[in-house]
């Protein structure tokens, strides 16, 4: 009936029924913005609550108030605290530049995403995505600070603010400590261990690994699948062929691994659109296999032109 409670009309449906209002369609009014309507607000409202009932009620709402004061007060102090933290120099001598093949007359392919990034110039000059390499442009200011690397990680689906100053507390803003993002995403345990017994290998549990990150983007792994990105496209794709609990730990391997490009080079994130992977494709070929599939199903070129006609 009400999905947030708390919400600002929840919240005034709860002030009145504290300050003495006991008619439901009169509570049922103030339910303004609602996808539930007045008569159904009405049915839901109606019932007993006594003065006794708003006295609990009104204690409930007073501690909750004194929480949100409070977080709001903590978020503040974080936010004073990472615009005073500066970042370390950026590395060029680590591991991660030598990571980005080149492709003579064509440009880099990213180690994250298998972007083909064009030379200076090309298609795709606007900037290397997250995992490429980064490329200093013209008019864009370098981080400096925490904050300013947590507004950079707020640019990636599924992480917000709050996940992204709680995953740089945890991993830090110097990737020093892991000269790759194989590396990173070892220590938390998002990599699936090989177990090897004489001629036999097999595949075994990724561990618990540090358990705030993994919580974090396990979250942002489920809330990007329901989106029109790369990460969610990829999620799906890797659902469709391993299953729910792989795709979610891989696509929280890759949001890892995009941080740490991010964390390490400083640069912004880039979104490579859900239809990425279908452009990398040749459309030749495309159509060839498609073709092969109306042969098997049994479809004259009468009928595929008539579908083709009517899509």
């Amino acid at each position: 009936m009400v999905s947030d409670l708390f919400g600002v009309a929840g919240r005034r449906i709860l002030d009145a029924l504290v300050a003495g209002e006991r008619d439901p369609r009169r509570l049922a009014a103030l339910g303004t913005g609602l996808k539930a309507s007045p008569e159904a607000l009405t049915a839901a409202l109606t019932g007993r609550f006594s003065d006794h009932d708003a006295f609990m009620l009104k204690i409930y709402l007073v501690q909750i108030d004194a929480l949100d004061e409070q977080l709001a007060a903590l978020s503040a102090r974080v936010d004073q605290m990472t615009a005073a933290m500066p970042l370390p120099a950026r590395r060029t001598d680590t591991p991660g530049a030598t990571e980005v093949t080149a492709v003579p007359g064509v440009g880099t392919v990213s180690p994250v995403t298998g972007e083909i990034i064009p030379p200076a110039g090309g298609a795709c000059a606007g900037g290397p995505p997250a995992g490429g390499t980064p490329t200093p442009a013209v008019g864009r200011s370098e981080p400096r600070t925490a904050a300013d690397l947590v507004d950079l990680l707020d640019q990636v689906p599924g992480i917000g603010r709050d996940a992204a100053q709680l995953i740089l507390a945890e991993i830090g803003t110097d990737m020093a400590p892991f000269a790759t993002s194989g590396h990173l995403a070892s220590w938390a345990k998002l990599t699936a261990r090989t177990i090897q017994t004489g001629a036999s290998l097999r595949m075994g549990r990724t561990g618990r690994g540090n358990r705030y990150v993994r919580r974090t983007l396990g979250t942002a792994a489920a809330s990007v699948a329901r989106t029109n990105t790369f990460l969610g496209a990829r999620h799906r794709r890797l659902r469709a062929r391993r299953g729910a609990l792989k795709a979610l730990v891989a696509t929280s391997r890759t949001i890892l691994t995009i941080i740490w490009r991010m964390v390490h080079d400083q640069v912004p994130f880039r979104e490579l659109g859900a239809d990425y992977h279908t452009r990398q494709q040749d459309p030749e070929k495309r159509k060839r296999a498609l073709a092969r599939q109306m042969k098997n199903l049994g479809l004259s070129p009468e009928e595929a032109a008539s579908m083709l006609a009517a899509a």
